[in-house]
């Protein structure tokens, strides 16, 4: 025995050693494997999240680009229309989304007409003077070359303004589209800026819980999110051009350019990656320039060594231990081995029928879990009915593969690593945490809710949890969707324009209440939980109940319809108002009524009007005011209604509610929308009527460059003339002086003048606008046609309101008779004259004269 022994040693040592290695190098394989699947799921989460803001905002764009303000926008092109009510939807739309740096409308010059900045939180509209051309830049180029419907999709980089990069950076992603208006013809585009901070806090807010870096790279190996905030965004600066993937990973880099998704082990480490291309809609169209991007997770081989090296420093001992138990006695090794043989069958007997009795409990939808509790929870066992739950086998957690953590949604693990140590300090043996997600085998997400048991030794120490696992995707899903039904009534009820509110009938308390009500009664502030109607609009503790504010609820209850009066109320500074009151009974299932839904449209005006117009008496000045008054009130009701019914017209000319049965529908709708627009043109037209004769039409004047004016109304009459077939030419003497006058109202005069000349001119013809200073230094305009002309009795009545020619093309057009009347109007306002010279046949001149106090 004494000259094997040495043999012995030499033997164990062998063994021991060989054993020693060959466990690390299983061990770091099933490091490297389980590593991979976590850069797989981390990869997978974020390519689908980015995937989801990608088609929301190509849902807004086309919102934006079909929103009925912009289509008004567009068809009101020959009137000079107000970008006000199209400024104020854009406005709301950034305040809403919260996640546009800007909201842009260009016309097809490239020059901004409407600009939302997002300021940081703070949504403004961008003044005037403030609007920049924008025709230099890349983006405005490719979208120029869109066709009708697509969509172009910039590459990621940072916001640049005054051609400088802004400080701080805002790393963006450009979506745009064309816009065209009711006839078909190109009126500019819509961009939206898309804050890319929303994608790129994602990347860093996970790598933070993650060993290993991860990575988003562009179409050219730049970093948008690098290992050092140094490596990012190099391509916008000079200096940094040579900072790229592929500079220090150039085999990694040729994988990703050849294929769209995979893994590799190399000497630099673990790396796995995903390009997002096409399927996620990054390049819709030829157009879009460097539209692809990588997300790259990598684990550095340093990190790989540290793992590797901790567990084996942690092994030593066992190895040792190793050793020196092959060193003992075969015959007492033998022993103990056949002793541990059999103890380990009882064991696995006993699992066995815990097992069966454990399976039998949860066969159900309740999958149970038990995991130790260390480093990644490792799942000691796992129910059969996981297969059918997630998907996954019961062997891929039992043999390691998979841990209980690598399926916890990354967004969930601290708060359940929170109720762990709660448990802790509290001793719990049990307790029920809060839902959280499950990813299951197909990528797809699963709410749950579990019932968790701690497993503690007998030191109290907890060793294990015991999970009960319960799916509640479904109750998950319907919260969503009574929280987004709630949240839709209240979006459609604050869209409405006048205070809406919904009443209990037992004790008066309003239940809700939408913006306008705030406004109107509360200045804006919130509506305090219980309030009653008659407290928030009348002031008083009891409902109403004069002959000159009755209530309707007393009405509602006894007839179940609908009731209509008029009350004296009181706003939020306590000034009396009128207001027109509609008030509508809501029935529940036995045919009672529970609630009512009360509108209140402001009528003080025109009750103010009503009593004024009782009270006058006499006096032409008196009957007038009242007359505007009057007519302003009419037309700001009528114009919200008509605005309806030309965009939802507008809308179903595009079928946008799906295609229209035959041609007929087609005609009646386009019908409706030709009527609704001369209706508001009309209604326009008569308010700037009343308002120049009443003389309250306010002029913004200014020096202004008359040839520049004549320019802008040119190229906005260009299409009509095309389209008229009609030549449109131009004899601007190039030393005219500059004018004092409001350039939107003499633009406006210039339009309606070039678009009454086009209209009364046959196909063929010619239309020319001419100005130059005469001896007298007065500035004369002629806007002269080639058109019928006019007779000598139409000539005299032209200028008057609602008078057309008698002629066929007079017929045919769809002009409202003030075109003229408020041209000469508006001259008259400016101190200048308009004068008209015809012959029929021969064509028509309008001439305008400016006398010499209105020149520079």
């Amino acid at each position: 025995m004494t000259r094997l022994f040495p043999t012995v040693l030499i033997l164990a040592l062998i063994l021991s050693v060989a054993a020693f290695f060959w466990f690390a190098n299983q061990h770091r394989q099933s490091y490297e494997t389980e590593l991979l699947r976590e850069m797989e799921v981390l990869i997978d989460q974020h390519v689908q999240e980015v995937a989801s803001d990608l088609k929301d905002v190509r849902s807004d764009l086309s919102f934006l680009a079909n929103s009925a303000s912009l289509r008004t926008f567009l068809d009101d092109q020959g009137t000079s229309p107000s970008v006000t009510p199209l400024a104020q939807d854009f406005l709301w739309f950034s305040e809403t989304k919260k996640k546009y740096d800007q909201i842009r409308y260009l016309d097809d010059d490239g020059s901004e007409i409407v600009r939302i900045n997002f300021n940081r939180g703070q949504p403004q509209v961008v003044p005037e003077e403030d609007l920049q051309h924008k025709q230099h830049r890349y983006y405005v180029t490719e979208t120029m070359k869109l066709e009708r419907g697509q969509i172009y999709v910039s590459p990621f980089d940072l916001n640049v303004e005054g051609r400088e990069i802004e400080l701080p950076i805002k790393p963006v992603v450009r979506f745009s589209t064309r816009v065209f208006d009711g006839e078909g013809r190109s009126r500019g585009f819509i961009i939206v800026n898309y804050l890319g901070e929303r994608i790129l806090e994602r990347f860093h807010h996970r790598r933070s819980t993650f060993a290993g870096q991860l990575l988003l790279i562009d179409e050219n190996g730049y970093f948008l999110v690098g290992p050092t905030p140094e490596h990012e965004w190099a391509f916008m600066f000079a200096h940094k051009s040579d900072l790229r993937f592929q500079s220090n990973f150039p085999n990694i880099w040729s994988e990703i350019m050849s294929q769209s998704r995979g893994q590799s082990v190399t000497d630099d480490g673990l790396f796995a990656f995903t390009r997002i291309g096409a399927e996620y809609g990054l390049d819709q169209t030829e157009s879009c320039r460097e539209c692809s991007w990588a997300v790259v997770v990598h684990v550095p081989t340093e990190i790989l060594d540290v793992h590797e090296n901790a567990w084996m420093r942690d092994m030593a001992p066992y190895a040792v231990l190793l050793f020196l138990l092959l060193v003992l006695s075969g015959g007492v090794t033998q022993y103990n081995m056949s002793k541990s043989k059999k103890v380990d069958a009882l064991v696995g007997e006993l699992h066995s029928a815990i097992a069966l009795e454990r399976d039998a409990f949860v066969g159900g939808p309740t999958v149970v879990f038990r995991w130790r509790n260390a480093y990644g929870w490792p799942v000691e066992y796992v129910s059969n009915n996981v297969r059918s739950v997630l998907g996954y086998d019961p062997d891929q957690f039992t043999q390691g593969h998979l841990s209980y953590s690598s399926i916890v949604e990354p967004d969930f693990l601290q708060f359940l690593a929170e109720d762990i140590v709660a448990a802790k300090k509290r001793n719990l043996t049990s307790f029920e945490r809060r839902p959280y997600q499950l990813v299951k085998q197909d990528g797809g997400r699963l709410w749950v809710q579990d019932f968790t048991t701690a497993v503690r030794d007998e030191n109290g120490a907890i060793t294990h949890f015991i999970g009960y696992i319960n799916d509640i995707t479904a109750l998950k899903s319907a919260e969503r969707e009574l929280k987004q039904q709630r949240a839709y009534i209240e979006e459609v009820v604050n869209a409405i324009a006048d205070p809406t509110m919904v009443i209990n009938v037992k004790d008066h308390s309003i239940v809700l209440a939408n913006r306008a009500a705030s406004d109107l009664y509360l200045s804006g502030g919130a509506t305090p939980p219980g309030i009653t109607c008659h407290a928030l609009s009348h002031r008083q503790d009891q409902p109403c109940s004069g002959k000159d504010d009755p209530c309707p609820i007393h009405e509602l209850l006894q007839t179940k319809q609908s009731a209509r009066v008029t009350h004296r109320h009181f706003d939020g500074k306590g000034n009396d108002i009128y207001v027109e009151l509609t008030a509508a009974p809501i029935l529940n299932d036995e045919g009672e009524v529970t609630q009512f839904i009360e509108s209140h449209r402001d009528i003080t005006e025109r009750v103010l009007l009503e009593n004024e117009l009782v009270e006058a008496k006499s006096g032409a000045e008196a009957a007038n005011e009242a007359k505007s008054r009057l007519l302003a009130n009419v037309s700001h009701d009528l114009r919200t209604p008509l605005n309806a019914i030309i965009g939802f017209s507008e809308m179903m000319k595009g079928e946008y509610f799906g295609p229209m049965p035959d041609q007929h529908y087609k005609e009646y709708v386009s019908d409706i929308h030709k009527s609704g627009r001369f209706l508001l043109d009309l209604i326009n037209d008569l308010l700037d009527l009343s308002k120049a004769e009443a003389g309250k039409y306010q002029l913004d004047e200014r020096a202004i460059c008359v040839s520049d004016t004549i320019s802008s109304a040119l190229r906005i009459m260009d299409p009509l003339a095309q389209s008229a077939k009609v030549g449109l030419t131009s004899d601007v003497a190039e030393d005219l002086p500059q004018m004092i006058a409001d350039e939107r109202v003499m633009e406006r005069v210039f339009n309606n003048l070039l678009s009454n000349a086009i209209k009364f001119t046959e196909p063929e013809g010619t239309v020319n606008i001419g100005a130059q200073k005469n001896a007298d230094n007065h500035i004369i305009i002629d806007v002269s046609d080639t058109g019928v002309g006019m007779t000598e009795k139409e000539l005299q009545e032209a200028l008057k309101p609602f008078v057309q020619t008698d002629s066929s093309i007079s017929r045919k057009s769809e002009g409202t008779g003030l075109g003229l009347s408020l041209c000469e109007r508006f001259v008259t306002m400016h101190g200048g004259t308009l004068t008209l010279s015809s012959e029929v046949g021969k064509g028509t001149t309008v001439t305008l004269d400016f006398p010499p106090e209105k020149t520079l």
